[in-house]
């Protein structure tokens, strides 16, 4: 029989028997701290094969990770290849509307050319043809006997008128730029109001096929040198075209300028 007197005879004893260490430990220990080295046991399993599974799925997302980059590269790749096709045929076709452009500039100006040809043809036929209808125009408002003294042509400008404009202006009586307003103007005719009547009638007529506000100014600037050059004589002021607007009838009959219309408007 064994006597335990003391804690190191107790432990000498469990040391020398291993019946004595697992019978104590029984009575000490739960059943939950005795079973917890391999519960550990387990548990270290469990989480060694977490931990592969975890690199397991890291590797297959590194390797779908690396093969989306890949394509996303491939991807980039291409959108860069056609980006770099569209900027060229960008550059293409902005060198084709530049072209475009030029073009259609000289195209503008050329037809700006025309049309300024056109309207200064249309312009002398209406001179041309105001000259024709000058007689019966100014016959229906009882002036007769009508001679041309001014015009761009066929008739030109008669001497007599030349001379008169020069007198005055050389004797300061009208200034230099009525002088000029008076050369410039496309028909001045004068007449008479009856066989008896001793004072003259002298018309100026500004042409256009567009009549307007700088037609009626130019000719109500025309009528006031024809008033110095004859003094003595009356001055009456036309304008004669294919069309006017109604607001510039209104300003021609303020100025007193008759409106001769080539056709009837409706």
């Amino acid at each position: 029989m064994t006597t335990i007197n003391t804690v190191e005879d107790f432990i000498r004893v469990m040391d020398s028997n291993p019946e004595f260490l697992e019978a104590v430990r029984s009575r000490l220990l739960t059943r939950e701290l005795l079973e917890l080295p391999q519960r550990f046991d387990r548990l270290e399993d469990t989480l060694q094969r977490y931990i592969e599974k975890t690199d397991q799925r890291i590797e297959s997302l590194e390797n779908k990770f690396d093969l989306y980059v890949e394509k996303t590269d491939q991807r980039l790749e291409a959108l860069e290849d056609r980006l770099s096709s569209v900027e060229d045929r960008l550059s293409r076709l902005e060198n084709i509307v530049s072209e475009l452009a030029a073009s259609l500039k000289e195209l503008t100006a050329s037809h700006n050319t025309l049309v300024r040809h056109v309207d200064n043809m249309r312009g002398d036929h209406l001179e041309m043809r105001l000259q024709g209808r000058i007689h019966s125009l100014l016959g229906a408002r009882g002036l007769y006997r009508t001679r041309v003294l001014r015009a761009t042509f066929p008739a030109g400008s008669s001497h007599e008128f030349i001379d008169r404009a020069d007198d005055a202006v050389m004797d300061g009586v009208i200034t230099s730029e009525q002088y000029q307003r008076l050369m410039d103007t496309d028909l001045i005719v004068r007449a008479c109001r009856g066989r008896d009547s001793e004072q003259d009638v002298y018309v100026a007529t500004e042409v256009a096929n567009l009549l307007d506000a700088e037609d009626i100014n130019r000719v109500t600037a025309a009528g006031v040198a024809l008033a110095r050059v004859f003094p003595h004589s009356e001055v009456m002021t036309a304008v004669y075209g294919r069309a006017i607007s109604e607001k510039d009838e209104i300003l021609a009959e303020l100025k007193g300028a008759e409106v001769f219309l080539t056709r009837d408007r409706r």
